[in-house]
C-alpha cells in the first residue's frame, strides 16, 4: 500500500461512524490507533448528534403508536369492545313501540278522514240528484191535513259503496225525518212568512236527509214551484 500505511485488519470505518469523526479516517491510514479508544469516542459522539437524538425519538413514537394500534385491534378482534347493556336494549325496544303506536295512529286516523270525505261526497251527490228529480217532476199540490205532497224518490233509495248503505229521507211538516217509503215529502210553503201553510200556494219546500247507516250525513232544501 502506497505511503507506507497498512490496511486497518477491520477495513474501513462503520457506516454509522463514517464521516461522524475524523480520527476513523486517521485509523484506516494508521492501524497504531487503538481500536476501543475509537470506538468509544465513535458511540460517544454518534450519541450526542443532533440527528441522531431525533431519529431515536422518532423511532420511539413510531413504536408507541404500533403498540397503541395493536392494544386497540387486539381487543376489537378479541371480542373486548363495550356491547349494548339489558336497560339499553329495553329502552330502546320501548321507544321503538311508542313510534310504531303513534305512526300507526296517524295512518289510522288519516284513513278514517279520507272515508268521512268520501262519504260527504257521495251523499251530497245523492241529495243532488234528488233534489232535481224533484223539480223535474209534475207539480202535485199539496192536500190532506198535513197540508203535504209527494213525490218519487229517485230509483236506488239506497246506494252502496262497499262500507254502508246511503239512505234518501226527507222531512214533514212538523220537522220529523221519514226515511220510509218510496216518495220524498214536499210542504206547502208561504214566501212572506217563510212559514209553512196550511193552504196550497203554488210553492212547496222540499228538506232533504242524507243518511249513511243510519247517520245522518248531510241536508239539502229546495223548492218546488208550480209554473
Amino acid at each position: 500500500m502506497t505511503g507506507g500505511h497498512k490496511p486497518h485488519p477491520y477495513g474501513r470505518c462503520p457506516p454509522s461512524l463514517r464521516g461522524a469523526l475524523s480520527l476513523c479516517h486517521c485509523e484506516e491510514r494508521d492501524s497504531s490507533f487503538p481500536r476501543n479508544k475509537l470506538r468509544n469516542l465513535g458511540v460517544n459522539e454518534v450519541a450526542t448528534h443532533p440527528a441522531g437524538a431525533r431519529n431515536d425519538s422518532m423511532r420511539k413514537d413510531e413504536n408507541m403508536k404500533r403498540i397503541r394500534f395493536s392494544n386497540k385491534a387486539r381487543k376489537t378482534l378479541g371480542g373486548h369492545s363495550r356491547g349494548f347493556t339489558l336497560i339499553e336494549v329495553l329502552i330502546a325496544l320501548a321507544l321503538f313501540t311508542i313510534i310504531a303506536f303513534v305512526f300507526a295512529g296517524g295512518l289510522s286516523t288519516a284513513s278514517r278522514a279520507v272515508l268521512t270525505a268520501d262519504v260527504r261526497t257521495r251523499a251530497e251527490s245523492l241529495a243532488r240528484t234528488q233534489m232535481e228529480s224533484v223539480k223535474n217532476q209534475g207539480y202535485q199540490p199539496a192536500s190532506g191535513t198535513a197540508w203535504q205532497a209527494l213525490y218519487d224518490k229517485v230509483s236506488i233509495p239506497g246506494v252502496t259503496d262497499g262500507s254502508g248503505t246511503y239512505s234518501i229521507c226527507s222531512c214533514s211538516r212538523t220537522g220529523g225525518v221519514n226515511c220510509t217509503g218510496t216518495d220524498v215529502i214536499a210542504v206547502a210553503w208561504d214566501s212572506a212568512t217563510n212559514n209553512a201553510t196550511t193552504s196550497e200556494t203554488g210553492l212547496q219546500k222540499v228538506t232533504l236527509v242524507i243518511k249513511h247507516d243510519g247517520t245522518e250525513v248531510t241536508r239539502l232544501e229546495g223548492y218546488k214551484v208550480n209554473r
